[in-house]
């Protein structure tokens, strides 16, 4: 899945920015998490219906529909860095970029 497909705001509760794309995607979280694992990414949640690991010290969750939440983050310009840099490193694992 391309970056250019996504939409970056603010969270409604101002502490966190989220980054999601029209029309949802499908991901497969399970297939995603492994892939991830096995490139040394460690969890703190890892099911089906959620990823949460630490990106360059911020917590990142991400959903099944491709939505990901960047926690404690409310910097346009900073939450635009890290969402561009995970991306990439995403985007090597065939499970996210097949979606």
């Amino acid at each position: 899945m391309s970056r250019k497909y996504y939409q970056g705001r603010l969270c409604e509760s101002n502490v966190s920015y989220e980054f999601f794309t029209q029309p949802n995607l499908k991901l497969n979280l399970t297939t995603l998490g492994n892939q991830l694992a096995d490139e040394g990414l460690m969890f703190d949640v890892k099911t089906a219906f959620v990823l949460v690991f630490h990106f360059q010290g911020i917590r990142v969750s991400l959903y099944p529909s491709g939505r990901f939440l960047f926690k404690n983050l409310n910097v346009e310009k900073d939450a635009k860095k890290l969402f561009t840099q995970l991306t990439k490193k995403l985007e090597k694992c065939s499970a996210f970029a097949e979606a």
